[in-house]
């Protein structure tokens, strides 16, 4: 990858197949999230890692967050939530810093706008294994999925 590409490449379909646009969205590095253009609509951001925990603090125990926030399809191994706040989290997976894709169907990642250093965000996941809700870095350009929050 030539240096600097990462930063102009800032999203991707999820294995490049547009049809799944519509439900999952894109993936996004996390250059789109911080550039001064704004991703997010007029009214709205991308929520701050403090606003991520904030919503998992307002929604009760973290069993509870994840079976609210996962929807209620497209989950592996029966993971599917209960989707009673209508966030409507699916499995999109991510793409790699390599071009790779993973996980879709099994994980779902949104990137916080909360940067941590250089290389580095934050993002938070949700697993279909667990009822847990994860916050962890990642290399910026890494392609992840985005929420937006009203402002």
């Amino acid at each position: 990858m030539k240096a600097g590409s990462e930063k102009k490449t800032i999203w991707s379909y999820y294995e490049n197949d547009s049809s799944i646009d519509s439900s999952y969205g894109k993936l996004y590095n996390w250059y789109a999230v911080n550039d001064p253009r704004g991703i997010a609509p007029e009214g709205y951001h991308i929520p701050s890692n403090d606003e991520w925990n904030t919503l998992i603090v307002f929604l009760g125990t973290s069993d509870f967050a994840v079976l609210m926030l996962k929807s209620t399809s497209g989950w592996e191994k029966d993971g599917n939530g209960s989707e009673n706040d209508g966030f409507l989290g699916l499995p999109g997976g991510l793409r790699m810093a390599d071009g790779s894709f993973d996980q879709f169907g099994s994980l779902s990642y949104w990137w916080s706008s909360s940067s941590i250093n250089e290389f580095t965000a934050s993002f938070s996941y949700l697993n279909f294994e667990n009822n847990n809700v994860f916050s962890f870095n990642f290399l910026k350009i890494y392609r992840l999925s985005i929420r937006c929050i009203k402002d």
